[in-house]
């Protein structure tokens, strides 16, 4: 039973710094701004937005945690190895397109949900966005490798430096930037947390880090020629639905045509197993 509760305490530990942090930025927000309802509301909208954007990775997390657990538990690194490399692969394709749209759309897609008055959550929305990519990856490697690897003092000494980042940058922050200096410091400090875990990924020898990085090149390409096509447009499309879905559809059609012309293998694996579904 103590050896149970331990195990429980320490994945309380991680949960515990994450709501933490949540809370202060509200808070301090609501202290320093006047009337800082609509800066809380603001603040609180553009991260339910935005975080609706890792629906992918956490249903990957769902698929592969008990598989990279499988192979831990047969003692089959190689295995682990070939898993974890493959969920990179997949964040990278994944994440990088859904920042880029929702940075592209915001200012399209808040006056149609939210109505006027909301034109902050469009600015808080794109500084927001990288967020996407970096909780990504930290999903990655904290819980599918961190996680069913056993590190579990690195997964929480991960977080809680994360959450200490946090709390600094938002008594520099919030006091003068208010919901935007919070935006900046939530994202910030899950950027720190994000290299902090591959840091210790790189010390601990299961995963060469390069590896990862170098998954990540095709990817970085597709998602610069994805923002070039957005700003190209940015005055041709309109806020409308139509529009919205337009911009959607022409932009991730840039970014896999470009993944498929610099012959991404992964990205042919996905389209075949999308072809055999249907």
């Amino acid at each position: 039973l103590l050896r149970h509760f331990k195990g429980a305490f320490l994945l309380f530990i991680p949960a515990l710094a994450t709501q933490l942090y949540s809370m202060i930025d509200k808070t301090m927000i609501g202290l320093y701004s006047v009337g800082g309802y609509s800066e809380n509301a603001y603040y609180e909208l553009t991260q339910n937005m935005v975080k609706a954007g890792l629906f992918f990775s956490y249903t990957l997390c769902t698929v592969m945690l008990p598989r990279i657990s499988s192979t831990i538990a047969e003692n089959d690194l190689s295995a682990m190895r070939k898993h974890l490399y493959r969920s990179y692969n997949f964040t990278f394709l994944t994440s990088f397109p859904i920042a880029i749209i929702m940075f592209a759309i915001s200012s399209s897609i808040v006056p149609i949900y939210f109505g006027k008055g909301f034109e902050s959550v469009i600015t808080l929305a794109r500084i927001m966005c990288p967020i996407l990519v970096a909780i990504s990856l930290s999903i990655v490697t904290g819980q599918q490798y961190f996680i069913a690897r056993d590190k579990m003092k690195q997964y929480t000494l991960s977080l809680v430096l994360g959450t200490a980042v946090n709390i600094v940058l938002n008594f520099i922050l919030i006091p003068r930037y208010l919901a935007v200096g919070a935006t900046l410091a939530s994202v910030i400090a899950e950027w720190a947390i994000t290299i902090i875990q591959l840091v210790m990924v790189q010390r601990i020898g299961d995963l060469e880090v390069k590896n990862i990085l170098k998954i990540s090149i095709k990817y970085i390409v597709a998602a610069v020629g994805m923002s070039l096509y957005y700003f190209a447009m940015r005055t041709v499309f309109s806020s409308t639905i139509f529009s919205v879905l337009l911009q959607v559809v022409s932009g991730l059609a840039i970014y896999f045509g470009i993944l498929v012309l610099l012959g991404d293998s992964y990205t042919r694996f996905m389209v075949h197993k999308f072809v055999l579904l249907l």
